[in-house]
């Protein structure tokens, strides 16, 4: 082998190890990223690998021995048909990159069918022609310079063409790189008509082998750079599509609570005194809206609104943001009266209050609008938006201004709630007993179990002041248990045959209400018979099929069962027989009503002959007089309730207690 050839055989490794090492920063960078464009230029340089190394075997192998003619044909197609294929995958990267568009996989597939068939045809045309040796040179040799050379410049004008979408140093020395090699190509290609035409090898022509190793570098290099600078590109996009997210409502664009707060104090401190509005718009029912027609209803409902509320402004300055899943919160920096604030408001409501038809059959949402006016109801952004929302809560008002006096009354009302919780938990809320009595006035027949809570502050405190309280935060089954296993345990300590329970629709309405039950009577070790739960009307008619089950249930265990405050619910008499009950209690609306109205009486006589009939023990509640206990005694019924006889007693005092002064 002479100096030329060595020499171009070194030129040749050296490609191959430099391939070898881009081919595995490229197969590197797709692993962490997967993009398609460095899968392509990994295995390009994977096939320039192939083609430098069956190149140097070629020269190497035609130099020491005489290769048969397969070994020659099988090397020849290896390297045509991984030249080209590299080719290709090496422009197609480097144009999709530039362009940032993904190519269709079913052309890129077409593609390179197409380079593996050409190389192919190439490798083969003319192999067994004895005289087609400069044939095979022209195809071999002489086509690839020409079409490459061509097809890198013409990729490297694209890619100047596509700075704009790629900018940077990488895309820019690619493009170079690319042009130059085509150069250093169409050169080579001229050479090589040359020393076609003069039938002799130039002296010096080996050495175009380095500059060809020389501008792969660069085009590997230079894509190497344009991915570092691409990968960066996407990271500084992610992260302002990160904060933009952090601060925007993706389903509306509107700015979210952080940025309104942010934007708020930027119009605060370019007020310079002068009034900033804020109005926090609450969409009532939308979350009902939500539960009906489902969250995709509610949220065009939502994008809908905050398009009309833009359309409608009023004010070139308005800033809408998105609050949450219902709210939405404006601000109007200008110096206007009060008298203005609540016009523009009324005007927003009429807006968002119109019915949204093509989105949900007619829907019409309700409207509150609170209103807080800087710097009097707040100097800061947080304080601002909290008032405006506080105000939404006045249930009297369409459009509220924020109050002082308000506000303190919200803030009572809150740790009234959160000492509901504490007094829930610490046991502060307890089970007193109200006699039952028998007809004459003065037995006790059973106790009537009402919760009071034992307030270290206000005293004694009557349901009707803290049940709603328990109920806004969710305790009310958590309240039920309690007072279910509290009576129970207290009950086997009272002499008295029976005690009745209130039982709440959130109680009754629970999957483990009737277990609940199990578990207190065995906890206790009161019998089934000594309790009675009462449930109203309204509760039994919720679900009639279900309240029966639940019934028989309880009925099963010995369990009885009173229906309260009957004849305020509906059907009453109808569904008597399909109730198992022992007990009506006669609500107390009829009891005062019905010694002065005639119709009342007539009802009441009627219910009370009907349940005689039933077999149906009859408590009367709410007796304060004398002459209503009477009137009901003479009409049959069998058990009282109210002032006329005892208040309710703690668990002492109702222990204690063996009748009642007749009244």
């Amino acid at each position: 082998m002479d100096s030329a050839s060595r020499a171009l055989v070194a030129s040749y490794l050296a490609q191959v190890l430099l391939g070898a090492v881009q081919a595995t920063i490229f197969a590197h960078f797709y692993r962490t990223s997967r993009h398609d464009y460095l899968r392509w230029w990994t295995w390009s340089f994977v096939g320039l690998c192939v083609y430098h190394a069956c190149a140097a075997a070629a020269l190497m192998w035609a130099s020491f021995s005489a290769a048969d003619l397969a070994s020659r044909l099988i090397l020849s197609w290896l390297s045509q048909v991984a030249f080209y294929v590299q080719v290709t995958l090496l422009l197609l990267g480097s144009l999709q990159i530039a362009d940032a568009r993904p190519r269709d996989a079913v052309v890129v597939r077409r593609l390179l069918f197409a380079a593996v068939v050409f190389g192919s045809a190439v490798s083969l045309a003319f192999a067994f022609a004895e005289n087609g040796a400069s044939e095979r040179l022209w195809l071999r040799v002489g086509l690839r310079y020409l079409i490459c050379g061509a097809a890198f410049m013409a990729t490297a004008v694209l890619l100047w063409r596509q700075r704009v979408n790629s900018p940077g140093i990488g895309p820019a020395m690619v493009a170079l790189a690319f042009s130059t090699y085509g150069l250093l190509l169409s050169f080579e290609f001229g050479l090589f008509v040359l020393q076609s035409a003069q039938q002799r090898r130039i002296d010096g022509a080996e050495l175009l082998s380095v500059f060809d190793l020389v501008a792969q570098a660069c085009i590997a290099f230079g894509l190497i750079i344009w991915v570092a600078e691409d990968e960066r590109r996407r990271a500084d996009r992610a992260t302002r599509d990160v904060e933009h997210a952090r601060r925007y409502d993706a389903s509306t664009g509107l700015p979210n609570r952080v940025e309104m707060e942010r934007l708020l104090q930027v119009d605060l401190q370019a007020c310079a005194g002068n009034s900033l509005a804020v109005f926090a718009i609450d969409l009532v029912n939308l979350g009902q809206v939500a539960k009906s027609f489902g969250v995709h209803h509610a949220e065009a409902i939502f994008r809908e609104a905050s398009q009309r509320l833009l359309a409608h402004g009023g004010a070139a300055t308005l800033r809408v943001a998105r609050m949450d899943s219902h709210r939405l919160a404006v601000s109007v920096p200008a110096a206007e009266p009060a008298a203005e604030w609540e016009r523009l408001a009324l005007d927003w409501v009429t807006q968002l209050e119109r019915p949204y038809d093509n989105v949900a059959a007619g829907v019409a949402i309700e409207c509150t609008v609170g209103i807080a006016v800087g710097p009097g109801d707040g100097t800061d952004a947080a304080s601002l938006l909290a008032h405006a929302e506080q105000s939404i809560h006045d249930p009297l008002q369409k459009v509220a201004f924020f109050s002082y006096e308000r506000d303190q009354e919200l803030r009572r009302r809150l740790a009234f709630a959160e000492e509901s919780r504490a007094g829930l938990r610490s046991g502060q809320i307890v089970p007193f007993f109200q006699p039952i009595v028998a007809s004459d006035g003065s037995a006790i027949t059973g106790f009537e179990v009402l919760a009071r809570w034992l307030h270290p502050v206000r005293g004694t405190l009557l349901p009707a002041d803290f049940l709603g309280v328990l109920e806004d935060r969710g305790l009310m089954a958590q309240f039920d248990r309690h007072m279910l296993e509290q009576a129970c345990r207290q009950a086997a300590g009272l002499r008295v045959p029976r005690i009745s329970l209130n039982v709440s629709a959130y109680g009754f309405e629970r999957d483990d209400f009737v277990a609940d039950v199990r578990q207190a009577l065995a906890s206790s070790a009161l019998p089934a018979e000594c309790l009675c739960l009462e449930i109203t009307e309204s509760t039994a008619l919720i679900d009639l099929s279900r309240t029966r089950d639940i019934l028989l249930q309880l009925r099963a265990l010995g369990i009885g069962i009173s229906l309260d405050d009957f004849g305020t619910g509906y059907s009453s008499l109808a569904h008597l027989r399909e109730l198992p009950i022992d007990t009506i209690k006669i609500d107390r609306v009829f009891v005062h009503a019905a010694l002065d109205d005639v119709k009342t009486a007539a009802i009441v006589e009627s219910v009370v002959t009907l349940a005689r009939r039933l077999g149906l023990d009859i408590v009367i509640e709410g007796v304060e007089q004398r002459r209503e206990f009477e009137y009901f005694r003479q009409l049959g019924a069998t058990h009282f309730q109210g002032w006329l006889f005892a208040p309710a007693f703690g668990f002492a005092d109702a222990q204690a207690l063996t009748h009642i002064a007749a009244p």
